[in-house]
């Protein structure tokens, strides 16, 4: 309100920017939404380049989570200009973590493991580790879904060894140990699957935060570490 008083409209859009990633942390993705499109109103077609993209990309991310498929690829279609031009790996990888949210919401599986797969790897030659953990977890609700349970093994054997060597934390290794543990002893579902990638998410900025299996009472924390 403040920066719209004063005509900062570049500022004002910045902070609904944040706006909206707070509501989506929160799990209100209309808000999320509607913060998110009043920034890019705000900004313009000539906005700040860095903010433009940062709120197109937020946009399309808060769609595909609210499961608006064609909308969200549409958006992407759309704005291939301007993230043309930013060739940064990071970006790059993002959105084609995105793409394959879409065809994997779209029922477009080969498309979807080809850019999941993809994604991984590119993650882990930058080691990006926690990226990288993350989209093998989409890789193996994919392959759940599916009912590829010897991929979802192998998949699960091959990805302890990796993350110790990047940059996961500790309490997010411990998570991604369970998940193993639970593909050996055939228990994994999908439902389990995204309980993990919903820790994953909240423990990015919080590292001491423990998961707990509600069927694995043994390293269930009950709440958070302090």
């Amino acid at each position: 309100m403040l920066f719209g008083l004063i005509g900062a409209t570049q500022e004002a859009a910045r902070v609904l920017i944040n706006l909206g990633t707070t509501y989506r942390a929160w799990g209100d993705l209309d808000r999320a939404i509607e913060a998110t499109r009043s920034a890019l109103t705000l900004l313009g077609p000539k906005g700040d380049l860095h903010l433009l993209i940062a709120g197109h990309y937020n946009l399309s991310l808060q769609l595909v989570q609210t499961e608006r498929f064609e909308e969200a690829a549409e958006l992407l279609e759309m704005d291939e200009d301007l993230y043309r031009q930013v060739q940064e790996p990071w970006l790059q990888l993002r959105l084609l973590w995105l793409r394959g949210d879409i065809a994997a919401g779209g029922g477009m599986l080969d498309a979807a493991e080809r850019m999941y797969v993809e994604t991984r790897n590119g993650f882990v030659a930058l080691k990006g580790g926690y990226d990288a953990a993350m989209v093998t977890l989409d890789l193996a609700v994919l392959y759940l879904r599916q009912g590829r349970t010897a991929d979802v093994r192998r998949m699960a054997e091959e990805m302890l060894p990796i993350f110790e060597a990047q940059d996961v934390h500790r309490e997010a290794l411990a998570a991604l140990a369970l998940f193993q543990e639970a593909v050996r002893q055939d228990q994994l579902t999908v439902e389990k699957t995204l309980e993990v990638v919903a820790y994953l998410r909240e423990a990015r900025g919080e590292p001491e935060l423990r998961f707990g299996f509600g069927w694995d009472q043994r390293h269930a924390s009950g709440g958070r570490k302090r």
